[in-house]
């Protein structure tokens, strides 16, 4: 019962967070009333994925949130797009006082998102996938989907 009642005030929490504004340090996402925003959250006891994005005439923006127990966490925004059901973004976040840019890739699926993984190599400076046809999803978290409250 114990554990049911943190799990619920967790998500809670969490869903509570994907209305509140940036922190002063992540950039500013801007919105208009012509985007569409979601917000995606996987979480248990101690680890914690958050998504928000916001689609705008098919450009993709938002924030992405990582925190894993006894892991350093990451925050930071993402830009990129749909190809078809497939969110490919730069993920620009600072994590133990270094900022960086990666690449990930979440596959929209009827019950959420997934992030996939596969190879990836370093190209000026940032980590990209190495193809998008061979990421895997098979091991990823679920990220369902949550209300917005704006």
């Amino acid at each position: 019962m114990k554990k049911l009642l943190i799990m619920l005030f967790g998500l809670s929490m969490a869903t509570f967070s994907c209305t509140q504004k940036n922190e002063a340090n992540v950039p500013e996402v801007e919105t208009s009333p012509k985007e569409e925003s979601h917000c995606y959250i996987y979480m248990n006891e101690k680890d914690l994925i958050k998504l928000q994005t916001f689609n705008e005439d098919g450009k993709i923006t938002g924030t992405l949130e990582y925190a894993f127990f006894e892991k350093d966490k990451s925050r930071g925004t993402i830009n990129g797009e749909m190809q078809g059901n497939l969110l490919v973004a730069d993920y620009k976040f600072e994590s133990e006082g270094t900022v960086s840019v990666r690449q990930v890739a979440f596959k929209k699926t009827e019950d959420g998102m997934r992030e996939g993984f596969g190879p990836i190599e370093e190209k000026d400076g940032k980590i990209l996938l190495k193809s998008l046809d061979s990421l895997s999803f098979d091991n990823s978290f679920l990220l369902k989907e949550v209300p917005n409250q704006e």
